[in-house]
């Protein structure tokens, strides 16, 4: 009850240079109220307001043994838990937690080929899940071809398909639920040995092809393209943005429903750019990856893009320091800012990659920065970050372990980005 009358004092101090005080023995979900009081040296007191206050469930973990694991992207499901869909030993794995990070189930997927891999995943509406990656067998074909799968909510598979138009080979790097409850999925397909060029493939519910596009970079006097897609979204007036690169520039494409080009922009200069994630904000875009330095070293800094709604870029700011640094996943906070994560090299341990949360505001100035793993001799690196539900946030990516392999990483931070290792 908000009723303080029979409250009790958890805490006091003389020391003014205290601003911040943490109540443990909080219950998840409990709600405890406070105030606060200052007294002077004549004996004075002002109280504060009653104030809510609660408690956020935070964790860190990790899945696997001494095989290679990676968790690409992660998702809050509808029961509260989460899904993080990567790569487990040789095959693409989904691994389905309760709120805590505790497994409560978790499948493994190859299509019957030697390696498959999932990049990203997204709850349908029918709370199976639609996963896209690859599988490196199509036909009596060998290499990587692009790949979507559907499963139930228990993990099964209910069906797969593999997209390779005039066999091409390629990998899926995003896919998402369009509106008409059919598929939208971007990545590259090889159309040479020494030629990939972006892709949007759109199907219907059943997984079934309607149309797809290629989109090639435009760099003349260029034999070979290497063009791909890392991120696709179904932009609020129906259309589809993607986001990837072109040959060494970041690049930003919008269509139309139907995959009609309405403008296809390049960030950057004469360095390399490269983009991972892209956002839509209330009145653009917010895009998301590394640009080499120009200072004279061989290395690279985070790269934030902000567009207006026709994609012209309104802000371009990097991030880091003398090392290498990178951003793979963002997200739009309440407040209309912005939080990132990727890992660290300049901020951490700088001998090993260290993972790196940091928020900005809608301007792109930053207001807090995070480093975990700084304190071991352990790689660690962020690949996907969403808000949940409390105000936190789900972050998903790789560490590597004592048995000399790399394990599946998940993390559950407070809305300051604050985690708990317990």
């Amino acid at each position: 009850s908000s009723d303080m009358s029979n409250g009790s004092v958890i805490y006091e101090t003389t020391d003014q240079s205290i601003v911040e005080y943490t109540k443990g023995s909080v219950e998840e979900g409990q709600i405890k109220y406070y105030f606060l009081g200052v007294k002077d040296a004549w004996g004075l007191q002002s109280l504060s307001e009653i104030k809510e206050g609660n408690s956020y469930t935070k964790f860190m973990t990790q899945y696997g043994g001494s095989n290679h694991q990676e968790g690409y992207s992660v998702i809050q499901t509808s029961d509260g838990g989460y899904v993080v869909t990567g790569y487990g030993g040789h095959n693409l794995w989904l691994v389905k937690t309760d709120s805590k990070g505790i497994v409560e189930r978790n499948n493994n997927f190859d299509n019957g080929s030697e390696q498959a891999k999932g990049y990203e995943s997204q709850e349908t509406d029918d709370g199976g899940y639609i996963v896209a990656g690859y599988n490196w067998a199509y036909s009596n074909a060998v290499g990587n071809f692009a790949w979507i799968l559907k499963t139930t909510p228990e993990l099964w598979e209910e069906w797969n398909k593999t997209l390779a138009p005039n066999d091409d080979r390629g990998r899926a790097h995003s896919v998402q639920q369009t509106s008409d409850g059919g598929y939208i999925v971007a990545g590259y397909f090889e159309e040479s040995s020494d030629d990939e060029s972006l892709f949007i493939y759109k199907t219907d519910a059943s997984g079934d092809k309607e149309w797809y596009k290629y989109f090639r970079g435009d760099y003349p006097n260029v034999q070979q393209h290497f063009d791909s897609g890392y991120r696709v979204i179904q932009s609020s007036d129906g259309g589809y943005v993607v986001a990837g690169v072109a040959g060494n520039d970041a690049w930003l494409i919008k269509t139309d429903s139907n995959g009609e080009t309405e403008f296809d922009k390049t960030y950057g200069g004469s360095n390399d750019e490269n983009i991972y994630d892209v956002q839509e904000t209330n009145g653009g875009y917010v895009l998301v990856g590394t640009e080499k330095t120009t200072s004279g070293g061989h290395y690279y800094n985070a790269y934030v893009v902000i567009t207006n709604s026709s994609g012209d870029m309104v802000i371009e700011k990097t991030y880091g320091g003398e090392h290498d640094d990178d951003f793979q996943s963002v997200v739009q906070t309440s407040d209309g800012g912005f939080t990132m994560v990727g890992y660290t090299k300049s901020y951490g341990s700088h001998s090993d990659k260290d993972l790196w949360i940091m928020k900005i505001d809608a301007n792109g100035n930053e207001e807090w920065s995070r480093v975990i793993g700084s304190n071991d001799d352990l790689d660690q690196q962020a690949y996907c970050i969403k808000q949940t539900s409390d105000g936190g946030y789900i972050i998903s990516g790789t560490t590597s372990s004592v048995d000399a392999g790399l394990n599946l990483l998940l993390i559950k931070t407070d809305p300051s980005g604050r985690v708990i290792i317990e």
